[in-house]
């Protein structure tokens, strides 16, 4: 008749112990999962030796120990027991019965006890009266209504209900009172009426919290009746009641089923808590009954659900959470790790996929705590993963980076080194970047783009300063190379030569050089370095400006013995004649003079020449007129030089030179004057000579 029942178990033991076997729940949950979340707990009390097992037996196919009526009336159900019908979805709960001689003192007490645990865990409370003692007190269970109507009050001490408003939610429990060994001789109605009076009697007479004074029993219970007939004398209509009143009580669609009155209940009314967090809800209430504190139920619920979040979210992090970081944390001790975030991901959204679904069924705003502190441990670990892994690609690419920068620095030459340092910084970057997206966890609240845009600017920076520097370094190396030892050795060389004025030598030879070199240093600009021809021009004025630089200090460090200089300008133009010396004795005083006035001349435009310093290209395409009419050479890309001289110092230097050379031209002429002094002698030394041998 009935669907498969598991073996009556002990909850509360005659001492008051709770006793529930903690495998229990587990192994029902474990066969019959669907039970979870759609389940009923039907309690029965009444009194001691009043058929209360035998009634359980008969409906649900029970196992409740009995009274043997040869042992005499006697306590046969000790405590509190249990039973569970899993495909009906029902958990029984057989009471201890009430007056027991057994008890004597303690009685009312451990009664009060479990008529308050049966009516807080109980969805329907059976009360067992016997039909022939409706009317009294005592043999009609009233005491116990009594015990019940009073009690009930602690279950929701702060949730009032409003004094119109029925209770349509969990608050509201069912009472079904079920009248033993009735027959048809009785008169049901007026038993009802009879019973009713009794409860309004009571319910007036009961000393009721200020808040619910004014509130009827009615909603607070659901009163219900069923009749039994004789279990000895009428047993076969006794077994047919008992089918039927098991199919009201297990099947809830119909019209008559006893739980009609929850059909409008939300699912959390329905069942208190989840059937596998039933043995720490009932653990729970039952220390709460015992250490006579009112029962909240609402908040016991809220203490089941958080008990019971925890202990997923324990069970979550040991079973499926750990082994997984223990993983991830093995593979992060090896290197940078490039499953890192489809793997904590995979473990952050199946994890709290299975927190939702095992707590489906629990108080959500309880649910949403504890989920914030799983995914708080989460991100917690996974924070940790991400910093050591973000570590990890700072150092690979710092290192990556200098060892870039070092095989760019090494390239033979820079006839394409902006193609290659251009690839080099974008396969860096772009390799660094994906090495971030692949550590990216959104979950994490990690600011994992903070330390990307770090190391971007790092490598930018790097091979941005390399870019500069090389370009610096190649100006510098080109002018070193190319220009500065020629230039070096040419105002050495021109410096050293008296026949030539030396800036205009200087401007022939430097204009040679700049031809010949610029075409190359400026293509290395514009395709080794990608400059443009702006940018390309801004470098020829640096590698100007060093070749300023070099002629600017190498031609001071001539001003300490210019005048030497000049001097020896002077007296090379007038002493020297095609590499030989002019011999004085045979130039006549006319020639001494224009040997003079050429040489003066000539080195007092070099001396001039240094008092305005500038690069002119001589070959010029292009010109300028001056107000004569004549064409001069236009500067084109000039090159300007710090004077040397002020006009001052120039004509202090030119009147030396001119003092010095009318020194030179003194002697001269003295040389000349004795030459021909001498000439007179010689040819009056000879007449006289004749005119003795003539004699």
């Amino acid at each position: 008749m009935h669907s498969k029942i598991t073996n009556k178990v002990q909850i509360v033991s005659e001492s008051g112990t709770y006793i529930l076997p903690e495998n229990y729940i587990k192994g029902i949950i474990h066969d019959y999962p669907n039970i979870n979340m759609d389940y009923k707990i039907i309690s029965i009390v009444g009194s001691q030796s009043s058929g209360k097992s035998t009634l359980l037996n008969a409906v649900f196919d029970t196992t409740f120990e009995v009274m043997n009526v040869n042992d005499g009336i006697r306590q046969t159900t000790k405590g509190v027991w249990g039973a569970t019908l899993p495909s009906d979805g029902l958990f029984i709960m057989d009471v201890e019965g009430v007056d027991s001689k057994e008890r004597w003192d303690e009685g009312a007490f451990f009664e009060k006890s479990t008529s308050l645990f049966s009516l807080a865990m109980s969805h329907l409370m059976i009360i067992n009266l016997w039909t022939h003692d409706v009317g009294r007190f005592s043999g009609s269970n009233l005491k116990l209504l009594e015990t019940i109507f009073e009690i009930n009050f602690r279950l929701f001490h702060d949730k009032p209900k409003d004094e119109k408003e029925k209770a349509s939610d969990s608050q509201r429990k069912g009472l079904l009172i079920i009248l033993r060994d009735y027959n048809t001789k009785n008169n049901l109605e007026v038993i009802k009426e009879t019973i009713l009076n009794d409860i309004q009697k009571i319910w007036k007479e009961i000393i009721k919290p200020e808040k619910y004074r004014e509130m009827s029993y009615d909603q607070f219970f659901n009163i219900q009746f069923e009749t039994m007939a004789h279990y000895d004398y009428e047993r076969p209509l006794f077994d047919s009641q008992c089918k039927e009143l098991y199919k009201k009580l297990v099947n809830q669609n119909l019209p008559s089923s006893f739980f009609n009155y929850m059909k409008d209940y939300t699912n959390a009314e329905k069942v208190p808590v989840p059937f596998e967090a039933l043995d720490f809800y009932i653990k729970n209430i039952w220390k709460t009954v015992r250490s006579c504190k009112d029962i909240d139920l609402p908040s016991q619920k809220i203490i089941v659900t958080d008990y019971r979040c925890r202990q997923i979210s324990n069970e979550l992090v040991k079973n499926q959470v750990n082994p997984q970081l223990e993983f991830i944390n093995e593979k992060l001790n090896q290197n940078i790790y490039k499953e890192l975030k489809p793997k904590c991901e995979e473990l952050y959204n199946k994890t709290l996929e299975t927190f939702d679904a095992q707590t489906s069924y629990y108080d959500q705003t309880v649910v949403l705590n504890n989920r914030k502190e799983l995914e708080g441990q989460l991100k917690d670990r996974v924070q940790k993963f991400l910093r050591r892994q973000t570590e990890m690609i700072k150092i690979l690419f710092t290192h990556q980076t200098k060892e870039s920068i070092k095989g760019l620095k090494e390239l033979p030459d820079r006839a394409d080194f902006y193609k290659k340092w251009s690839t080099t910084k974008k396969k860096l970057l772009a390799v660094m970047e994906n090495s971030f997206l692949q550590s990216d966890i959104q979950f994490a609240e990690y600011d994992i783009k903070k330390y990307s845009k770090e190391l971007e600017e790092y490598i930018a920076t790097s091979l941005d300063d390399l870019f500069k520097g090389e370009l610096e370094s190649y100006t510098q190396t080109f002018f070193a190379k190319e220009m500065k030892v020629f230039l070096t050795e040419k105002i050495r060389s021109l410096f050293e030569d008296p026949k030539i004025i030396f800036w205009e030598e200087f401007n022939k030879s430097f204009f040679a050089l700049w031809k010949k070199v610029i075409q190359k240093y400026e293509t290395t600009l514009m395709q080794g370095f990608n400059l443009s021809k702006q940018e390309s021009d801004k470098q020829i004025l640096e590698l100007k400006k060093q070749v300023t630089e070099l002629v600017t200090e190498k031609i001071l460090d001539r001003k300490s013995g210019f005048i030497q200089y000049i001097r020896g300008i002077f007296e090379y133009n007038f002493k020297m004649h095609n590499g030989q010396e002019r011999i004085w004795a045979n130039c006549s005083k006319t020639d001494i003079a224009n040997f003079y006035q050429v040489a003066l001349e000539f080195s007092l435009r070099a001396a001039d020449s240094f008092t305005s310093l500038e690069i002119l290209d001589p070959d010029a395409a292009n010109t300028k007129t001056d107000q004569s009419g004549q064409q001069d050479v236009t500067i084109i890309e000039a090159l300007e030089f710090p004077k040397l001289f002020s006009e001052s110092e120039c004509e202090n230097c030119k009147n030396v030179l001119k003092a010095q050379a009318e020194s030179e031209l003194l002697t001269a002429n003295l040389k000349s004057d004795n030459a021909t002094w001498l000439q007179t002698l010689t040819k009056v030394s000879q007449v006289t000579k004749l005119l003795g041998y003539l004699k």
